[in-house]
C-alpha cells in the first residue's frame, strides 16, 4: 500500500459519482506507489462502495472507458487459484500529478525491472462528465405532486358515483356519546384512615381496630399451594362479564395496603437509602401487605414484621418468617422446604407457648 495512489483517488481523480470514487479508492488502497498491480475482488469492491456486484461491473467498465484504470500485469495475481483469480488493474495516475515525487516512483519501478513512467504512458485524464439533473430540479414539490395527481385522472370519480353519498355513511359512523357516557356516583369510597405508621405502631388496645375482616359470604378455601383462593367478583348486569366491580371491603383493603406500603417505603428510603431493585418493588410490597391483611394479621404485626426484615422489599421466605415471629407463631417448614404463604393452619400450628405482646416484640427489635 502506498499513500500517493490513495491521495489521487480520494482527492484528484475525475470520478463521476460516489460509487466510482469509492471503487477507485479501494483499488488505490491495494496498489503500488505507481498505481499498478491492484486486484481486489468485485465482492470487496461492492462491500466498500455499498452497492451490488453488478453495479461494480458497470462502474469498472465506465472507469476503463474514460481511462482512469487499465488492465495490468495479470501475473501479479498468479498465487490465486485461476477460478477465483480477479483481474489485475493499473491506476492511470497522470505523470503531471506526481510532480517532484516522480523520481522516487521511477526509482522504485526500476528496482522491480519496469520502465519509467512518461507522459505518453501516463497522459492527463479528461474531466468527469457532468452529472445530469433530475427532471423536477428547481420546481416546487407541491406543483410536481399536482401534476402527478392530474395524470391519474382515471382514479377520480365524481361524488355522485360513490356509494357513500348518502346522509348516513352506514357502519363507519361513530355512535353518539349519550350511550357511552359513564354515570357519576357508582362505588362509594369507604374513606378509611391510612396506616400512618412511623417508627412504632400507634398505641391502642390491640389489633381489633386495624384488622381487616373478610367480606360477607366469602369462602376462605385453601389451595394446594397454601394460599387462600380469591373470591370471584360479581359481574355487572348488561356488560357481558367484561367488567367486575370491587366491594367496599376490597376497596378498603387496597387502600390499607397502599397506605401501609407508602409508610414503610418512606421509612425505608430514609433508613436504607434509595431502592436499587426491580421497578415493581413498591407494587410487590403493597401486595405482600395486602395478602398479610387478608390472613388477619394486625397492623402492629405487619409493621413489626417489616421492621424485622429491615429492607425495602423482603423476600417471600423472609416475610413469612417475620410474620411468624411478629405474631408469636412457629413457622413450620413444608414439603421440600417450602413454606405455605399466609396460611396459619399449614405454616403456623398452635403451640401452648405464650405469645409476646406488641411492646415486648418492639423492644426486642429495637435492641438488635
Amino acid at each position: 500500500m502506498s499513500l500517493d495512489p490513495l491521495l489521487w483517488a480520494l482527492k484528484d481523480s475525475p470520478t463521476a459519482d460516489t460509487f466510482e470514487r469509492l471503487i477507485l479508492v479501494t483499488f488505490a488502497e491495494k496498489a503500488d506507489s505507481d498505481g499498478c498491480n491492484t486486484f481486489p475482488s468485485k465482492a470487496t469492491l461492492a462491500k466498500a462502495a455499498m452497492c451490488d456486484v453488478k453495479t461494480v461491473g458497470r462502474k469498472i467498465a465506465q472507469l476503463r472507458q474514460r481511462g482512469l484504470i487499465a488492465e495490468g500485469d495479470q501475473s501479479a495475481a498468479r498465487h490465486i487459484p485461476e477460478r477465483y483469480r480477479p483481474v489485475v488493474y493499473d491506476l492511470q495516475i497522470p505523470l503531471s500529478w506526481f510532480g517532484h515525487r516522480i523520481d522516487r516512483v521511477n526509482e522504485e519501478r526500476a528496482q522491480r525491472g519496469l520502465p519509467p513512467l512518461t507522459e505518453r504512458s501516463r497522459p492527463d485524464i479528461a474531466p468527469a462528465p457532468a452529472r445530469s439533473r433530475r427532471s423536477d430540479f428547481g420546481r416546487n414539490r407541491a406543483e410536481a405532486n399536482e401534476e402527478k395527481v392530474d395524470i391519474r385522472g382515471d382514479l377520480k370519480s365524481p361524488d355522485s358515483e360513490s356509494p357513500l353519498d348518502e346522509e348516513a355513511p352506514g357502519g363507519t359512523q361513530s355512535p353518539g356519546r349519550g350511550d357511552s357516557q359513564s354515570v357519576q356516583g357508582g362505588l362509594e369510597d369507604p374513606q378509611i384512615a391510612p396506616i400512618n405508621l412511623p417508627g412504632n405502631p400507634p398505641p391502642g388496645g390491640g389489633g381489633a381496630d386495624v384488622r381487616v375482616q373478610a367480606a360477607e359470604g366469602r369462602e376462605a378455601t385453601v389451595r394446594g399451594n397454601g394460599k387462600p383462593s380469591r373470591p370471584k367478583a360479581a359481574r355487572k348486569a348488561g356488560d357481558g362479564g367484561a367488567r367486575t366491580t370491587r366491594s367496599p371491603q376490597e376497596a378498603a383493603l387496597d387502600q390499607f395496603a397502599q397506605a401501609g406500603a407508602r409508610a414503610w417505603w418512606d421509612h425505608a428510603q430514609s433508613q436504607f437509602g434509595p431502592w436499587a431493585g426491580a421497578k415493581g418493588g413498591f407494587v410487590m410490597l403493597m401486595g405482600m401487605i395486602k395478602r398479610a391483611a387478608q390472613a388477619d394479621y394486625t397492623k402492629e404485626q405487619i409493621w413489626a414484621a417489616l421492621l424485622d426484615c429491615g429492607k425495602h422489599v423482603p423476600s417471600a421466605q423472609q416475610w413469612q418468617d417475620s410474620l411468624g415471629r411478629a405474631s408469636g407463631k412457629v413457622v413450620q417448614q413444608g414439603r421440600r422446604g417450602a413454606v405455605p404463604m399466609y396460611d396459619d393452619v399449614a405454616s403456623h400450628p398452635q403451640h401452648p407457648t405464650p405469645q409476646p405482646t406488641a411492646d415486648e416484640l418492639l423492644n426486642a427489635l429495637d435492641s438488635r
